[in-house]
């Protein structure tokens, strides 16, 4: 389960370090560019690097990333519209919560953006059935791994779920703190009830109680973003 909380690990492993190595001299992208949290061996890549890759290894048509309004003052979204080359179309949401910090400092309006545009276009491709890592490992070694697939919901749900424990709204057996919070936020009484678009929310309000986050305090006027827009077409 990917368990991203914008704390990402500094010392990589031996097969995370490799997997760097491969994507930046495949695909031009630089190492800053892709980051790993925990043991986990799948990357959070950058907006950008996640154009680079889409552009090399995807028939999409087209990406686009706009901030949309949110139904909370403490959080930036941002949706991503897939256009695919048959000409269906894929959207999800990334979210981005006031609270939240990296290495303890508050996110600027640029760190927002480019936070908020990678979880809309990771979240966007995943209802879209794409795996970036495993198009590259197919595409560079003529197989990949077997990685189960998990749908967007469930991976959300997983996430959230995780984030709660961690931050102590789950403990044990007792989900009275869990619930208390869904009721006061969204209006209903549970998990399964929320929407993608709210567990997105969710999970973005619950990176900011993370204890290593150290948060310290509350952006309070939104900034002025504009729309970051990305298309080519594949020949």
């Amino acid at each position: 389960m990917e368990n991203e909380n914008n704390q990402p690990k500094k010392i990589l492993s031996s097969e995370q370090a490799l997997l760097v190595s491969e994507l930046t001299m495949t695909y031009g992208i630089e190492p800053e560019e892709i980051l790993f949290f925990g043991n986990d061996t799948k990357p959070f890549l950058t907006y950008e690097a996640t154009c680079v890759l889409c552009n090399s290894l995807t028939m999409l048509n087209s990406i686009d990333i706009e901030p949309v309004n949110s139904n909370f003052r403490d959080s930036y979204v941002f949706r991503c519209n897939l256009l695919l080359n048959d000409g269906r179309t894929r959207s999800a949401v990334g979210v981005v919560n006031a609270n939240e910090t990296v290495d303890g400092q508050s996110l600027s309006e640029q760190q927002i953006t480019q936070l908020g545009s990678s979880r809309a276009i990771r979240n966007a491709l995943k209802t879209a059935g794409i795996d970036l890592m495993k198009l590259h490992y197919a595409s560079v070694k003529g197989d990949s791994p077997d990685i189960p697939f998990k749908s967007h919901f469930a991976t959300l749900i997983s996430q959230v779920h995780a984030l709660g424990t961690e931050v102590g709204l789950i403990l044990g057996d007792d989900k009275s703190a869990w619930y208390a919070f869904i009721r006061n936020r969204y209006g209903v009484e549970s998990s399964s009830k929320l929407t993608e678009d709210q567990l997105a929310d969710f999970a973005a309000c619950l990176k900011s109680f993370v204890p290593s986050q150290k948060n310290r305090g509350v952006i309070e006027s939104e900034p002025d973003f504009q729309p970051i827009r990305f298309a080519f077409t594949n020949s």
